[in-house]
């Protein structure tokens, strides 16, 4: 059975020599994680954090996605805890910055693709991100024109914020990405359209792609505040290394195991585990076996890789390794993004506040988030022991 090695159980040493002890094991979740993280200097949430949770909060409520798109999930709580998990560091601030607003997008476009667009507007999208242009605006359906102009948006943004230190080359290769990804979406589409259902190594070999940590990794790697990303990082990521499509399987089955059935009960792709069943004439729990066991696979892949020479320096490696964790953390038992918890609540508590008892009210220097009142979109599902203690106050709206 695989053993958690994730951000709530950071078991591997890493080259600092840094390792969880016994004693650590043996105390609370939500002490150990501050051990973990008080042990490579973090601190929960400094002025940084702050700034960039109110910056992103603002952005966020001024799309209006609630009310524009109310098919997509609302979680920019639980996208602040994934981010944090690649980066920490507050030198990182923009780079964080345009993850977090790209790794939404990622949950926008896979709502849009999995849960309401028709194929033929979803072809329509997909022809439109090839030409990557606004003058593609205004032959799409009413509501994707918020999705594709903000996507173009973003990235613009950061490609003007790269100019002047010439790394404009670094969005090239994230355009290229994201025009990937949906292309991948869109044959997902397909198959669900025809009734397909594709071969198990058909599955994967797509779906390494729709994961999205690939792209999210290439994303790290833009306007970091040190001089170890080159070419060369973007070329490495293009031959699906290793590392990366260890990080990939890792998300991709742990997610299909905690959410199958729950996707299943709509019209939906089929997962890992039903291309897995038919192949094979596996029982459902024989599956999940099979793959957790591919999960404990993937992971020995990624210790291996990361005591090897790369092609990228070693911090470059961090990224996806720490998105493996995080997914670790969130899937573990279930669909901790979705339905979180009372353990994956107090670590995303944890992390985003340094006080056992958080400020609840609603504060003029910055957007409060109100998980009791999420609800179906937030962080309630019944989740938290006091809904009147489960208001987060994002202080500082100023610049990180």
């Amino acid at each position: 059975m695989h053993e958690p090695t994730g951000l709530a159980q950071l078991a591997t040493k890493d080259v600092l020599g840094e390792v969880v002890t016994t004693c650590e094991r043996s105390q609370s979740l939500s002490v150990r994680v501050f051990l973990q993280w008080e042990s490579v200097g973090f601190c929960p949430i400094d002025a940084s954090i702050r700034g960039w949770q109110g910056l992103t909060s603002g952005w966020w409520k001024d799309l209006d996605i609630r009310n524009k798109l109310p098919f997509v999930r609302d979680r920019l709580i639980e996208g602040y805890f994934w981010i944090l998990g690649i980066y920490f560091e507050p030198q990182h601030s923009r780079t964080r910055m345009f993850l977090i607003k790209t790794s939404m997008w990622l949950v926008v476009l896979d709502d849009t693709f999995d849960n309401y667009g028709t194929y033929e507007e979803l072809e329509m999208f997909t022809q439109a991100v090839e030409r990557w242009s606004i003058s593609c605006l205004d032959k799409l359906p009413d509501y994707m024109k918020l999705i594709y102009q903000e996507q173009l948006s973003v990235h613009q943004e950061m490609e003007e914020s790269l100019e002047k230190e010439g790394k404009v080359y670094q969005i090239h290769y994230i355009r290229e990405m994201a025009k990937e990804y949906t292309r991948s979406l869109l044959l997902e589409a397909k198959w669900v359209k025809e009734g397909y259902m594709p071969t198990l190594d058909e599955f994967m070999s797509n779906s390494l792609v729709t994961c999205g940590y690939a792209l999210m990794t290439a994303r790290s790697y833009v306007a970091r505040d040190d001089d170890l990303v080159t070419e060369d990082a973007f070329k490495w990521l293009a031959t699906h290394p290793p590392l990366v499509k260890a990080t990939c399987k890792i998300l991709r089955l742990m997610n299909d195991i905690a959410t199958h059935k729950e996707e299943q009960e709509r019209v939906h792709i089929a997962s890992s585990i039903e291309c897995y069943r038919k192949e094979t004439g596996a029982s459902e729990e024989e599956a999940c076996e099979f793959f957790l066991k591919q999960v404990e696979d993937a992971w020995k892949v990624m210790n291996r890789e990361s005591l090897r020479p790369t092609n990228v320096p070693f911090p470059l490696v961090i990224p996806p390794i720490n998105l493996a964790r995080v997914i670790d953390t969130l899937y573990k038992d279930n669909d901790g993004y979705k339905h979180a918890g009372k353990e994956v609540v107090s670590y995303i508590k944890s992390s985003l506040s340094p006080y056992d008892s958080l400020s609840f009210s609603t504060d003029s220097s910055g957007p409060t988030h109100d998980w009791s009142s999420s609800c179906p979109t937030g962080l309630s599902h019944g989740s938290l022991p006091d809904p009147a203690a489960s208001k987060v106050n994002y202080v500082s709206a100023f610049s990180v």
